[in-house]
């Protein structure tokens, strides 16, 4: 199936990766303000890459807001190209996606990053840190399948 209007397509999948960011990070500020688990994101991924807490939140927004866009491309692409005509498959899928994302993202995290990380706060990942990064992007791609049913990017409207 070819994509019909490109810069449809490229405008919906920005704007559904970026509200997809935007949910997933209440969503763990909210666990992190909650005392849940630390889910700072943001810092944690900045401060992968500046090695301090200088500059590391700014630099965190800007992979996330990147990484967010990217998928959010993705997720369109592979969402509209199973070409579902009913609203629940198209928020299913992604929800689906979500969470096969959110697992691998959950077991590189505990596995990989927090070994690898350069501050003390963030080396500490378990099993709830995981899981809250997992549930972050249900969350993500839950939204992403929300915009694609209300742009009606994939046939519905």
């Amino acid at each position: 199936m070819e994509i019909e209007n490109p810069v449809e397509f490229l405008i919906c999948s920005i704007f559904a990766g970026l509200l997809g960011s935007g949910g997933m990070t209440l969503f763990l500020n909210l666990v992190t303000k909650l005392e849940i688990t630390n889910a700072k994101m943001i810092l944690a991924v900045g401060s992968l890459i500046t090695k301090s807490t200088k500059n590391a939140m700014l630099v965190g927004w800007i992979i996330h807001l990147v990484s967010g866009i990217i998928f959010g491309i993705f997720y369109t692409f592979v969402i509209t190209r199973l070409a579902p005509a009913i609203i629940g498959v198209i928020i299913g899928a992604g929800i689906l996606l979500g969470f096969l994302h959110g697992l691998i993202a959950s077991i590189g995290l505990v596995a990989v990053i927090a070994e690898q990380h350069p501050l003390k706060e963030f080396q500490d990942a378990g099993l709830d840190v995981a899981l809250a990064h997992a549930v972050g992007h249900i969350i993500f791609g839950l939204i992403v399948g929300l915009v694609i049913v209300i742009t009606g990017i994939a046939g519905t409207g």
